[in-house]
């Protein structure tokens, strides 16, 4: 179940706004240990199996990403390197060391895992709290 909290905003910095928004209640983390330990009870294969392959996916998402690589991961999405730039006047000054502040991982969501968690999909219960 999705738990939401409803939060009053007063005089929002940006929007100048007041009024009542929702925001999610995180349930909690679940590890990988976690993840391996209910994909084996719902399936044949057993926990060690399970943490070997996202153990290999993890090592094989890192070598891919390194080499440039955006990788899709099927219905849960894709991940794609970024960078932030310090901006410089022209073509010529440009380096990789002064003007990349730092490199970034972006993960987009599929439009599949977007519409199985959307509030009113099938089975996506929301409550909420105050």
């Amino acid at each position: 179940m999705i738990k939401i909290k409803k939060n009053t905003v007063s005089g929002h910095p940006i929007a100048g706004l007041n009024g009542t928004s929702g925001r999610v209640v995180n349930a909690g983390t679940l590890s990988i240990d976690s993840l391996a330990e209910l994909c084996a009870e719902n399936n044949t294969v057993t926990r060690a199996d399970t943490l070997a392959v996202l153990n290999a996916l993890f090592i094989e998402c890192r070598h891919a990403l390194k080499n440039g690589y955006t990788v899709s991961l099927g219905d849960l999405g894709s991940l794609q390197l970024t960078i932030e730039n310090v901006l410089t006047p022209d073509l010529d000054n440009w380096t990789v060391n002064d003007n990349i502040r730092r490199v970034n991982i972006r993960f987009t969501p599929s439009m599949a895992i977007k519409r199985a968690v959307a509030i009113g999909a099938e089975g996506v219960r929301v409550q909420v709290i105050n």
